[in-house]
């Protein structure tokens, strides 16, 4: 099993890297809530957006699910429940604001437990193990999802419902045109009301993919090969910032 922590978006007064740094420290609290998800439903896999408020005092005072693939609620609301009670060191910096977490699960079968609960040897229940965060290294299945975030070129605001076609290997932008546009996509998204977009499933590694990006009132970006997903590429590539100029600008 493998938990990590995913790009971190701030609008308040803490940086990006004090707040990863603080979560990074409590993923282990995080990984219990999957460990025990993990007896109930072997083989369980998913992803989880939250969006945290975080009070001036430097505390999280929501944990709100932009959306999950998760399947199991008693995991989506213990998560909830670890994420408020994290409490950031520089309260003194922190500015109420809301950041946006992408937490990825990777979820295997349960190992077998070498001491039965009827076992008259066991004088102690077992204790859930930490799990630490993992270090970078390639994803088993050889695919990754394609992620990134939308903005207004003229005033920085999220583009809201922009239309990401991540294109098939070898497919340029100039042969595409309506007829043929479908059956040349590999895979879509769509961006949130933060302007966060992901792919609806993976790709194979080893390829490059073209990208197109359409929103009502926007002019349309095609880029050839911009998607580059090298071997050994983490299981979500973020591309990052993608700025969309507004029609006239």
């Amino acid at each position: 099993m493998r938990l990590q922590l995913g790009p971190v978006n701030v609008s308040g007064g803490l940086s990006p890297a004090q707040v990863s740094q603080t979560l990074q420290a409590n993923l282990a609290d995080i990984g219990q809530c999957y460990t025990a998800a993990l007896k109930r439903n072997a083989g369980l896999t998913g992803y989880l957006d939250l969006l945290v408020s975080i009070s001036p005092a430097g505390q999280i005072q929501r944990a709100r699910l932009e959306r999950s693939t998760v399947p199991d609620r008693t995991l989506v609301q213990c998560v909830g429940q670890a994420m408020v009670a994290v409490r950031f060191p520089a309260a003194a910096e922190a500015t109420t604001g809301n950041v946006l977490l992408l937490f990825l699960g990777f979820l295997g079968p349960p190992a077998p437990d070498p001491d039965p609960p009827d076992s008259p040897e066991r004088k102690v229940p077992p204790r859930l193990p930490r799990i630490e965060p993992p270090p970078e290294a390639p994803t088993i299945t050889g695919q990754s999802l394609v992620m990134g975030l939308l903005r207004d070129a003229s005033t920085n605001q999220p583009v809201v419902g922009a239309v990401v076609l991540i294109l098939n290997p070898g497919v340029r932008v100039s042969t595409l045109d309506r007829s043929n546009l479908a059956a040349n996509t590999a895979t879509t998204a769509v961006s949130s009301s933060l302007g966060y977009f992901r792919t609806a499933r993976a790709l194979p590694q080893g390829q490059a993919y073209g990208i197109v990006i359409a929103a009502r009132g926007y002019n349309a970006l095609g880029v050839d090969d911009a998607v580059k997903l090298m071997r050994g590429t983490p299981p979500v590539l973020n591309l990052g910032l993608i700025r969309l100029r507004p029609l006239g600008y």
